[in-house]
């Protein structure tokens, strides 16, 4: 009788470990199962992100994988997203429930860009800088142009015409694995000069010694970002949706967004 209860008392604490060990065992597959199903329900993709502001649509976010984009137009309140191979351009406000599809070349309007055209990059200086530790590239251009005084009809009065100095300050980085579809879609997005292939992430305009920069980039890294970043739910269509890419100022830029719903 003796011997029986040792013998009980000797597996007692066996039964209990094991035991002990099962649960913990059960518990971390557990935990294990739902870990994999976050991470099959959020995969991380790889991405560059850029914080921006520019003239036309304020502070920007856009991130860049190696076949999509997304700019978010942060103060306006919705986002642009275009992804491969299509690369259509779909304009989407979550905070209005709307949003907008539309073909790479920005078919259907039929509002014309306002304020400076600045060309192909190939009209420009170029010069191999370092922009945030990235390989860079700045384009330049500086031209003399002058305004005739039509009130003065004397042709050999050349105290009567005036000129002004216009200078351009273009900065593009080589971000690694950015696709060209979504550089040209930056460039029209910021309406900048076209045909570096590279990202722009500075512009400076200056008319004689008043300066203004049309974009600015605070901040450039790669980084990783759910996949559901370079998705977007399905709204209603808006109206007139297309016209609110084209603006080069603010204020053009808030009148259409509101003319479309989206502001």
């Amino acid at each position: 009788m003796i011997w029986k209860n040792d013998l009980r008392a000797g597996v007692a604490p066996i039964y209990l470990a094991l035991k002990s060990n099962l649960r913990f065992i059960c518990s971390s597959a557990t935990c294990a199962l739902l870990l994999a199903q976050a991470a099959q329900a959020n995969p991380q993709v790889l991405a560059w992100k850029l914080s921006q502001v520019s003239s036309s649509w304020g502070n920007c976010n856009v991130y860049i994988s190696n076949d999509a984009i997304r700019i978010d137009a942060q103060d306006r309140n919705f986002f642009v997203l275009s992804k491969s191979p299509k690369w259509n351009i779909q304009i989407v406000s979550d905070k209005k429930k709307l949003s907008y599809s539309s073909g790479t070349k920005w078919e259907g309007s039929s509002v014309q860009r306002l304020g400076c055209d600045f060309g192909q990059v190939k009209e420009y200086k170029q010069k191999q800088v370092v922009f945030m530790a990235l390989p860079a590239t700045l384009y330049a251009s500086s031209s003399k142009k002058r305004i005739d005084n039509l009130l003065n009809f004397n042709k050999f009065e050349e105290s009567q015409k005036k000129s002004y100095s216009s200078d351009i300050r273009y900065t593009v980085v080589q971000c690694k694995n950015a696709p060209k579809s979504a550089v040209a879609i930056l460039e029209k997005f910021y309406d900048v000069p076209s045909g570096s292939q590279q990202v722009p992430v500075s512009l400076l305009h200056m008319e004689d010694s008043e300066r203004a920069f049309r974009l600015k980039t605070k901040a450039i890294a790669q980084v990783k970002v759910d996949a559901s970043v370079f998705s977007a739910k399905t709204y209603p269509k808006a109206a007139k949706a297309e016209a609110i890419i084209l603006p080069p100022t603010a204020e053009a830029t808030d009148d259409m967004l509101k003319d479309a719903g989206f502001f």
